[in-house]
This record gives structure tokens, sequence and C-alpha cells, in this order.
């Protein structure tokens, strides 16, 4: 995958810090393009606020980080499409953006808003984050797996499995391949 490789991230797979933290990481050295709406950050805001207890100078903070560093991710123009989207109402718009971008991905883990009869016509899948980074790790294990050593020294404190115990609960079959590359025991689970 190169980085025209345009996915469109739902945002429940931007509010765990971890997950979050490994597929921006990963869009930032051009595995795939990251794509979003406005909608997206809305919702993802929203629950950071919610269930993260997030500031208002928290949320700008990270909004502009994800802007600076994905300038060209916001996808606009879609909004016309929504109401011919037929998959459920509260995720139409993901839809919607991923057909008006010509994205073929929409990493979620709301696989259920997004049955097959309304994303084989568009010619889009839908798939959670864990089977996303396992198809990413696959692609070149090598540079994935240095991507990761190298953020879990910038940004974890150095140990690589501690980033991977973080993102386990969420994408398991991806913990246990990079820690099988990586020659690591399968990490503990950690919240």
């Amino acid at each position: 995958m190169s980085s025209q490789f345009s996915v469109v991230l739902d945002a429940c797979v931007l509010v765990p810090f971890t997950l979050r933290d490994v597929l921006l990481t990963a869009a930032e050295g051009q595995f795939y393009r990251p794509l979003w709406t406005s909608e997206i950050l809305n919702e993802f805001e929203r629950t950071l606020v919610r269930i993260a207890g997030c500031t208002s100078d928290q949320i700008v903070h990270l909004h502009e980080h994800m802007n600076a560093a994905f300038p060209e991710a916001l996808v606009t123009g879609h909004e016309t499409l929504i109401p011919t989207m037929t998959n459920d109402p509260k995720d139409r718009h993901v839809l919607a953006a991923a057909v008006h971008s010509g994205a073929e991905v929409i990493v979620t883990e709301n696989l259920r808003h997004f049955p097959r009869s309304a994303m084989d016509i568009h010619r889009v899948v839908a798939t959670p984050a864990d089977t996303f980074l396992c198809d990413l790790l696959d692609l070149d294990p090598e540079r994935f797996v240095a991507m990761l050593v190298t953020l879990a020294r910038e940004r974890r404190g150095g140990e690589v499995e501690m980033l991977l115990a973080r993102v386990s609960p969420i994408a398991p079959e991806f913990t246990r391949l990079a820690a099988f590359h990586l020659d690591l025991p399968l990490p503990d689970q950690k919240t």
C-alpha cells in the first residue's frame, strides 16, 4: 500500500489513544493515506470529552496536530451522497466520505453499521482495526516493526512491549503478529 491507498478512519478507531497513535504513525510512514470528515472528528471529540474527560484545550491541540500532520485528510463535498447510502443512518456520512474520496476501506469497530449489502455496491470494505493493522504489518513487516519500535521509543518510554500491551485488547491478532516479528512474548493485556 502506498500513501495513495486511501482509508477512512471512523471515530471509534480514533478514540483509543494507543490505537490512534499506531494508526496515525503508520499513515505518517506512508503505509496508507488517512481520511476523515468533520462529522467523524466531531464524534471523536465528543467521545474523548465524554469517556476520557479531555478538556477543550486538549481537544484543540489534538485536532491541530492531526490537521497539521495530515492536511489533506479532511473529506468535504460528500454531503450530497449521504441520503443515497443504505447503511446504518448514523454512519451514512462515513460511507459517503469513502465513496466520494475513492477510499476502498473504512476502518471501524462498528461493522454492523456497514453491512455488505450497502458496501459491495460501492466497492468499499469495512474492516476492524485489528485486521487492518495485520494487513499493514504483512505488507512490509520489517519496516512496520521498526516503526513500532520508534513509536515506542518516542512516545511510550522505549518499551515496545508496553505499546503492544495497550493495543492488545483492541487488536489482539495484530499484537500477536507484531510480537512474533519482534521476537517478544505475547504481552499481557493492559487498558
